[in-house]
Parts: C-alpha cells; structure tokens; sequence
C-alpha cells in the first residue's frame, strides 16, 4: 500500500514540475522507437494508438496520462509481467514517458467493432459488468470505471475501449499475481472470484462497443 502511495505522488510530482509534453518526441518514438530499447509503439499498438484487439496489445489512444505513466513505470519495477514489455519500458526515461502519456492522451479514442457473442454469454457478462455478481462478492465494473466504462480518473481505465483479448489476458494475470498494480488489490480479489467462463463473458460484453453504449 506504500509503495502505491509513493508512487502515486512520484508520478504526480512529475507531473506538476515537468515543462510541457512535447509532441513531436512522442510521434518519433511511436513511430521510430528511440534506440535505447523502446521498439516503435506503432508495431504493436498502431500509429494512432488503437491497439490490435484480435492479438490483445490494448489501445492506448485517449488513455488518462497518469494512468500510462504509472504502468510504463510498473513494467520497470514488476509490477506488471509482460516479456514484450519489460525491455520497451526500462528502454523509456522519465522525460520520454511524460511525453507519451500526454501525447496519447491527446488522441481521439478508437472504436473497435462489436464482437458476436451467444445470447447467454452476453447476458452474463452485460450483468457482471452492470450489477455484478453479489453472491460471490464481486462488484460491477461500471461502479469503479464509470456508467459506460470508459475509465474514471488515473486508477481506472476505459474497459469499453479494449478489445476481448486483451481484458481476459489482464483479468487471468490478475487472476495469477502476474499483474499486482491494481489499488487496494481490488481487481486481484475479483478476478480470483471469476470464473473463466464468467471472464470471457463480461470481456465479449465490454468489448461490444455499440451494445454497451445502449
């Protein structure tokens, strides 16, 4: 919980006494890479920072800039576990990352197409994700990611603008402890109350952009 802590207010801090984001550092490495390690952002995430749903990269495209500094700087302490991504951001310093995160941040988020799902497949997730499931002590995801699952604030990111792939990959780390970067170790309880069924259900639901929306 202290090391949270610190780490929030290392990021913030950075943050309030950082000159403003430069862009066209930011395009270079997405484009580029900056030859230290950071492969171009593009080759996974794509020049205007979709992601690719169908391998699971996420998007980053309209993701809050504290919420990406805090993972590129959880990647480099392990807190997050992920072979591409280790060397991608130890390869990043601290200048590099804030201007990243803003220049993301910046960009209009993408939608991706809906998925096809079964009827009763939808039906659970739709529930998890709107009322959760209280029988086995687990919240739904709109309560913390906001109404329509876009993300509130820099703890908890758009889960409506990711793609199915990508949201089972996080909830089986959490599932696992490969992932423990969450506040208050909230997403690690839930995701070790879900099944996988009930995982793939809620990530088809989420990922359904144009259903959810209704």
């Amino acid at each position: 919980m202290m090391k949270t802590i610190l780490l929030f207010y290392f990021v913030t801090s950075v943050y309030a006494h950082a000159e403003s984001p430069d862009f066209e550092v930011a395009k270079k490495i997405i484009l580029k890479g900056n030859g230290k390690g950071a492969l171009a952002c593009m080759t996974c995430h794509q020049q205007n920072g979709a992601g690719n749903p169908a391998s699971g990269f996420p998007a980053l495209a309209g993701m809050n800039a504290a919420y990406f500094s805090k993972q590129i700087y959880d990647f480099q302490n392990l807190q997050r576990i992920n072979p591409v991504m280790q060397p991608i951001a130890k390869g990043l310093d601290e200048n590099e990352i804030m201007n990243l995160s803003a220049y993301f941040a910046s960009m209009p988020t993408n939608e991706n197409p809906s998925v096809q799902s079964s009827q009763s497949d939808f039906q659970l997730g739709k529930t998890i994700a709107k009322n959760g499931l209280w029988a086995k002590g687990i919240p739904s995801c709109f309560s913390c990611h906001g109404p329509s699952g876009r993300g509130v604030g820099e703890n908890f990111p758009g889960i409506t603008t990711q793609g199915k792939t990508y949201l089972v990959r996080q909830l089986q780390a959490w599932k696992k402890g490969t992932r423990k970067n969450d506040p208050n170790h909230l997403m690690a309880t839930v995701a070790k109350k879900l099944t996988a069924k009930e995982m793939n259900s809620v990530a088809e639901y989420l990922s359904s952009k144009s259903e959810v929306s209704k």
